[in-house]
């Protein structure tokens, strides 16, 4: 009689790093396809795993932009809690570009901001997005007391200040979203290059304002503050078939 042999569990460390390897493949396969051409089955192919493995992972779709989402969200936050905390007190052009460089360092934050209300909880379980929500609202809260940290005069409004920002900084991207095509066409065209936004220009201004700054005030400094790092040679800022200049910010939905 033949004894059946027993499976070895897979280890914690083990089902993490595959877990982050299918989230690293599924970020480089929206870059390339957006999300309304993202399959699952394409996912699998990428990273290697049987279609059934990989819904061991993420058992929808929607879940697996939940967590790609999470993770970026989890780094922004980290890069503007660090920012703050080395700017001078009540200086608040510098809290603003603090947040207009942490997004400037990773133009894909927002982007997968915009699918979570309108797209991704419509199409995920109530608990899930609720442990979610708790979350953000943790790292929200550890945000919102650091500005008023640095603006004493916020203080008791970090949160709703911040909520203001958030609203904000999805709105200016929302509208650097037009499709590739779109885009690109606009960029070569005179007339209608006067609709281009200079992003990171509008988001410290912008912000600026939501943290007090008067516009007289965010518009000089604005000439006269320094241009953010070039983004790295990964990022998908560049030229396009046609040579026209594009921006770090655009995104395919």
């Amino acid at each position: 009689m033949s004894i059946p042999i027993k499976k070895r569990a897979r280890k914690p460390e083990q089902k993490s790093v595959r877990r982050q390897s299918i989230l690293d493949g599924a970020f480089v396969l929206w870059k390339a396809k957006g999300f309304q051409q993202f399959i699952m089955n394409d996912l699998a192919r990428k990273v290697g795993l049987a279609k059934g493995t990989l819904y061991l992972y993420f058992t929808t779709k929607e879940q697996l932009f939940l967590a790609m989402l999470e993770g970026r969200l989890n780094g922004f936050w980290h890069r503007v809690e660090k920012a703050l905390a080395e700017i001078r007190l009540n200086d608040r052009r510098a809290a603003a570009e603090a947040f207009a460089r942490s997004l400037y360092q990773d133009p894909d934050v927002l982007p997968l901001l915009l699918l979570l209300e309108p797209v991704l909880e419509h199409n995920i379980d109530l608990q899930s997005i609720l442990e979610f929500r708790r979350r953000l609202v943790r790292s929200m809260t550890r945000v919102a007391a650091r500005i008023e940290t640095c603006i004493p005069e916020l203080s008791g409004r970090g949160l709703q200040t911040l909520l203001r920002m958030r609203a904000y900084m999805a709105g200016v991207q929302q509208a650097v979203s037009s499709p590739d095509s779109v885009a690109t066409a606009s960029l070569a065209d005179d007339e209608l290059r006067l609709l281009r936004m200079d992003m990171e220009r509008e988001m410290t201004e912008g912000l600026a304002l939501l943290l007090g700054v008067s516009s007289s005030d965010s518009l000089r400094g604005a000439e006269t503050a320094p241009r953010p790092e070039p983004l790295p040679e990964s990022s998908p800022a560049g030229k396009s078939k046609d040579g026209v200049e594009s921006s770090p910010w655009q995104r395919r939905f």
